[in-house]
């Protein structure tokens, strides 16, 4: 994507269009510029909550809106952002104090910032207001089914279950296809043990909103107290694949990708090489173990078939290779991100800047390679980031289905690679995409 870097053109301006062409670093630095000429900006400080949300660093996205929060507390954009930032970071309090504002500047006629308000209140164990608030929708919206979801989902949080079981009844006979009603039987049927009911309920809310994780989470929980741990792994990996980052979800997940009895043999300090057996340890187990210890360095893989290698840094995966896969100059030239002969300058400023590589396997580290191009501006780290998650988990996918040979790791400096990958997510696709292959055509249409 072309950027406009005129200097003519406002300072403002140019960090929008840095943003959009996910170009962060020139961006951050565009708008911290312009803050220590306007540093009581509103626009500006939305801008750069925008921005550092976008990277994901909810608390400093937060600390601007708090500075536009400070001088006017009735900004309705700055609390409604603020109150979706707190409530994710879950401070269900300070929500609530950013939804009463809003609908105190509303004149309680935003039926939407009531509904959240609402929510907010039952997450924060206000449970008797959210109710009264609740109550207060359905009397003005009698008809409207979502109104009623949310008032059973209020009363099941505030452990009321008899009043809310009528309210779902009605929810439904409204509206058939109410996802959240759905939800809020299952909820019902899985507190109560009626796990088979629960999961049936589950499983109509994932059919009705394939969209959300709610759904899944709900049927794979259901199903793994159930005993059917495979049903569990699947519903878990497709809420995980609509929500990668979200920690109860990978808490609930993790358990069934790796066996607990693996024990990896390692020195007492920890610095040496750990190594095993592929016939002893799965992979995955071996990575999983790499993340919790936050290990850099290279886990190489020997077997008949080849050599394969994953990297890591501070348990985060940022590289690999294996036999018969296409390298990352290779893939960049293929789709256009990059020409023959910028590959070819790259590889020697490669060769310059890293001398101890082999001048017959230079390219085999895709993060020199990558660090280079990051470097001279020929890709950005979206682009790059992109490729290099396929080739890890083509990577991952391709050294997990050899069942026999010997792996080793070997410790090494963190080298400050900037494009990282948690080894659960590309977990979470790899199986994901397993999954996908051996689910029957049945199975996989709604």
């Amino acid at each position: 994507m072309l950027v406009n870097t005129d200097q003519s053109v406002p300072r403002e301006e140019r960090a929008r269009h840095l943003l959009e062409a996910n170009r962060y670093a020139e961006a951050f630095e565009e708008i911290a510029l312009e803050l220590v000429d306007r540093p009581h900006d509103v626009d500006l400080r939305l801008l750069a909550s925008d921005a550092y949300e976008r990277l994901g660093a909810q608390p400093e996205a937060a600390d601007h809106l708090s500075i536009i929060l400070a001088a006017e507390p009735e900004h309705l954009t700055a609390n409604r952002r603020m109150a979706e930032l707190l409530s994710d970071l879950g401070d269900a309090a300070g929500a609530v104090r950013c939804w009463r504002r809003i609908v105190a500047a509303t004149r309680e006629e935003n039926a939407d910032a009531l509904t959240l308000l609402s929510i907010a209140l039952s997450k924060d164990g206000q449970h008797d207001e959210a109710i009264e608030l609740l109550t207060q929708l359905t009397h003005r919206h009698p008809l409207d089914a979502s109104s009623l979801a949310n008032l059973a989902m209020a009363f099941l949080a505030a452990g009321r279950e008899q009043e809310a079981l009528p309210v779902l009844t009605r929810a439904l006979a409204l509206d058939p296809h109410s996802a959240q009603a759905y939800c809020g039987l299952g909820l019902s049927h899985h507190e109560h043990g009626r796990l088979e009911d629960a999961a049936a309920a589950f499983r109509t809310t994932e059919r009705l909103a394939p969209d959300s994780a709610v759904g899944s989470f709900n049927l794979g929980l259901a199903l793994e107290r159930l005993g059917d741990r495979e049903g569990a792994r699947r519903a878990l990996l497709r809420a995980a694949a609509l929500e990668p980052q979200d920690e109860e979800i990978q808490s609930a997940l993790e358990p069934l990708l790796v066996r607990q009895s693996t024990t990896i043999e390692s020195s007492r300090d920890g610095a040496a090489s750990i190594k095993g057996d592929l016939g002893s340890f799965d992979l995955f187990n071996v990575l999983e173990f790499l993340r919790m210890q936050e290990k850099t360095g290279s886990l190489v893989v020997s077997a008949p078939d080849g050599v394969g290698m994953l990297r890591l840094e501070k348990g985060m995966l940022i590289g690999g290779s294996a036999p018969h896969l296409k390298r990352l100059g290779e893939i960049l030239v293929r789709r256009g991100l990059i020409s023959e002969e910028g590959l070819r300058l790259s590889l020697s400023r490669q060769r310059e800047r890293y001398p101890g590589l082999r001048e017959d396997g230079t390219e085999q580290d895709a993060t020199t390679l990558g660090a280079i191009l990051l470097l001279d501006r020929l890709l950005d780290e979206k682009q790059l980031s992109e490729v290099l998650f396929r080739m890890i988990v083509d990577v991952t996918a391709q050294i997990k289905q050899w069942r026999e040979g010997a792996f080793a790791f070997h410790a090494s400096e963190d080298s400050g690679f900037p494009v990282r990958f948690n080894v659960q997510n590309v977990v979470f696709e790899l199986l994901r995409v397993e999954d996908e292959r051996g689910r029957p055509h049945s199975e996989s249409t709604p």
